[in-house]
């Protein structure tokens, strides 16, 4: 990517962990995470490593814990099957 002159690109699964060994520059929640699924090159050629899925699945749950949800018994458990948050974070 270095070679092509890329100015940012996205990282998909298996290299989100990976591709951290190579960048100059971690945001804080990347490194905290161990991942980065975003790079942005900036205009001296440094590569700065984002976890933008973090921030995503953050207000995705915050969406899901806020949205009210029809009660069928007096149980106050909500089950959320997303395996993609689950991988992002």
């Amino acid at each position: 990517m270095r070679l092509l002159g890329a100015q940012g690109f996205s990282v998909s699964m298996p290299f989100k962990e990976s591709v951290l060994a190579h960048l100059d520059v971690t945001d804080p929640d990347a490194s905290a995470i161990g991942a980065a699924n975003t790079v942005v090159v900036d205009e001296h050629g440094v590569w700065h490593g984002y976890n933008t899925d973090c921030t995503g699945a953050q207000d995705e749950c915050q969406q899901l814990l806020l949205t009210p949800v029809p009660r069928t018994d007096s149980s106050d458990c909500r089950v959320c099957d997303a395996p993609q948050i689950a991988n992002a974070i």
